[in-house]
């Protein structure tokens, strides 16, 4: 029988620390936006990314640290590290995935998914 894998994240600050809170949602947040959408781990790499409004944080994982943040003009639905962490992808309500260099946060491609405006 297999079994899921279990996550577990161990803090160095209160997890209601304010400073915390906001490097998790990131720089730019609209007022009434301020929930983080998901988090995606990638254990392989030591890091996770977490997702809110149109920011995603990149964090170490061993020391609970932000590595670096990416902004789009638009909400963004989801974001995952390429298993080298090298690359960070999102999908936002622009209809583009985006390809994100992880290091320096630049854009290495654009690809527009031909998704149907959101009614």
């Amino acid at each position: 029988m297999s079994r899921a894998p279990r996550f577990l994240v161990r803090t160095v600050a209160p997890l209601d620390d304010p400073a915390l809170l906001r490097e998790t949602r990131g720089p730019v947040q609209d007022e009434m936006h301020t929930a983080i959408s998901h988090i995606r781990v990638r254990a392989e790499c030591k890091k996770f990314v977490s997702v809110s409004w149109n920011s995603a944080v990149i964090w170490d994982l061993d020391r609970l640290l932000p590595l670096r943040t990416v902004t789009r003009p638009s909400y963004l639905f989801a974001a995952q590290l390429a298993l080298a962490g090298d690359e960070l992808l999102t999908v936002g309500s622009d209809g583009y995935l985006v390809t994100w260099d992880a290091h320096t946060g630049q854009v290495l491609r654009e690809t527009s998914l031909n998704l149907p405006a959101p009614g």
